[in-house]
């Protein structure tokens, strides 16, 4: 995209998330006219790390910045003359006080107004939904593979997070079903859960998560064997869903680099900083986690290998070192 004029518009909700700004990131690094929604435009602190990418080289892309939540923002309004949209917003937490209005229905209803100002916007050719393989992985069936034609179906209110991305996401194919054929395609990003270091110094709830593991606490979440992979390599994945020339309407697309849990990552963080102390979680009172695998059978291809897990736990740790968020200790 070598001028204004060939700029594509694409919007990104929850745009100054984790998984975002590097979708961000990659939409400006293209040339792309990016329209970035956040909850605030003016708390400018939420999202400078978004301003801050236009300086960095090589960016050709334009950035604009609006306000809006899941549940009012103006999508009629902001989506107007874009060509897609790549809806990354839904609650990331994993309990609250009341699990269907703080968690659960935001995110249904956030697909859904998505999908229905996208309707209502001619321009629109694609939506690409962040949804997650918490949708897909059902860890009580014991299956030996899992892929996109799965679903996590012991998923419930007991465990609000992962049924807000199953119930969000079945609400968006029954929104395809029901409404269709649409004048654009549909396609969900389903990443297992998410490593690397963040644009953002906010720690969301996939690194502190990952911190907590790294100091053996955060039972029994860190006790499990759990899908990894870089948030670059999902970011990436939404690029390619948007560029991609082939239909992938209907897609769903599961991404995971390794399984592994998260005693055997804080093992590997203390081969990688040897002189820090990490305390492995307790893993003595669960029974040993069964062996499986993520993998996926979908169009949506990221075109390289993912990036190197060492790699990426090492600079995950080196960015949870710098934001001070981390304070491992010298070994003596």
């Amino acid at each position: 995209m070598s001028t204004v004029e060939e700029k594509k518009k694409i919007v990104v909700t929850g745009a100054n998330g984790y998984i975002a700004s590097y979708v961000v990131k990659s939409l400006l690094l293209k040339g792309y006219a990016v329209t970035a929604i956040v909850r605030d435009k003016n708390n400018v602190a939420k999202y400078e790390h978004l301003v801050d990418l236009l300086m960095e080289d090589g960016m050709s892309g334009s950035l604009e910045v609006e306000s809006g939540d899941l549940e009012s923002a103006d999508y009629l309004s902001i989506f107007k003359g874009s060509y897609a949209v790549i809806h990354c917003a839904s609650p990331y937490v994993y309990t609250a006080d009341d699990v269907q209005r703080d968690i659960i229905q935001p995110a249904i209803a956030g697909n859904l107004r998505v999908l229905e100002a996208a309707q209502a916007t001619p321009s629109i050719k694609k939506v690409i939904i962040t949804s997650s393989t918490a949708a897909v992985t059902d860890l009580t069936k014991q299956k030996e593979v899992y892929d996109e034609s799965d679903w996590n179906d012991s998923a419930s209110e007991a465990t609000p997070y992962q049924y807000s991305k199953v119930l969000a996401e079945k609400a968006t194919w029954n929104f395809r079903k029901e409404k269709g054929p649409l004048a654009f395609e549909i396609i969900v990003i389903n990443p297992s859960f998410v490593v690397g270091p963040a644009l953002s110094r906010t720690l969301n709830t996939s690194l502190s998560t990952l911190e907590e593991g790294l100091r053996g606490v955060g039972a029994p979440f860190t006790q499990r064997r759990v899908g990894l992979v870089d948030v670059r390599d999902v970011a990436d994945a939404h690029v390619v869903a948007l560029e991609s020339k082939q239909s992938l309407d209907g897609e769903r697309a599961t991404l995971c680099n390794t399984v592994m849990t998260f005693h055997d990552v804080t093992v590997l963080a203390k081969s990688l900083f040897p002189h820090y102390t990490f305390t492995p979680v307790d893993m003595s009172t669960v029974p040993t986690p069964f062996q499986y695998k993520i993998v996926s059978n979908s169009k949506v291809k990221l075109g390289r290998d993912y990036t190197p897990f060492n790699q990426s736990i090492s600079e995950t740790v080196e960015y949870l070192i710098r934001i001070n968020k981390f304070k491992p200790h010298p070994t003596k």
